[in-house]
């Protein structure tokens, strides 16, 4: 059924091209999307980097998540870093499930290193976030007068309780736990004599 989906997708992409209709950025996100539950990581950046060329289209932060995707179902851990920190380049912020891709790739590679990167790498991110939209809360209700300042700072007080992009989730949680495991093993690993294989006997 995922095959299916991803030619269908793709197939509609070159339908509309071939017929001289410009697609939008939200068909190709779709398209990558498609050929990343497959792992087709090296179509998913064929896609995104003729987006620009072609039809003037910039992708954007999901495009982006979307190709890292693909890379991380290959385990393509390279590319997964190489996109995630391009993305700040790009004036473009990734939000957890960039993170999330890029983290599992590093873990499941075996690059305990990286992985712990990326993992604060997206701490320092929501911290920065959490400063900004602290500051944007109390900056924003003394741009106003003094008769609008109550309304405004209920409107403001609203908008600024939305989630965020880079709340941790589920899969956040898996794979750090994942990964803390992983770091226990290397160090357990690291302590063993000389020579001699590790006890797994319960």
């Amino acid at each position: 059924e995922e095959e299916e989906e991803e030619d269908t997708v793709v197939s509609i992409l070159r339908t509309v091209t071939e017929r001289g209709i410009r697609p939008d950025r939200r068909l190709y996100t779709t398209a990558i999307h498609a050929v990343a539950k497959d792992g087709n990581w090296a179509l998913a950046l064929r896609l995104l980097r003729e987006m620009s060329p072609k039809h003037g289209l910039q992708p954007d932060a999901r495009t982006w998540t979307a190709a890292l995707l693909a890379c991380e179902v290959a385990g393509e851990w390279r590319q997964c870093l190489a996109i995630l920190d391009g993305l700040d380049a790009r004036g473009l912020e990734p939000s957890v499930h960039t993170y999330n891709s890029a983290l599992r790739a590093c873990v499941r590679a075996g690059q305990l290193e990286e992985a712990r990167r990326v993992a604060c790498k997206l701490q320092d991110a929501r911290e920065n976030e959490k400063a900004r939209r602290s500051k944007m809360a109390v900056k924003a209700p003394l741009e106003k007068g003094s008769l609008e300042r109550g309304s405004h700072e209920r409107r403001g007080g609203a908008a600024m309780a939305g989630p965020s992009d880079l709340e941790p989730n589920g899969a956040t949680r898996a794979a750090l736990a994942e990964l803390e495991t992983a770091e226990a093993e290397a160090a357990r690993r690291t302590l063993l004599p000389a020579g001699r294989p590790p006890n797994n006997s319960k």
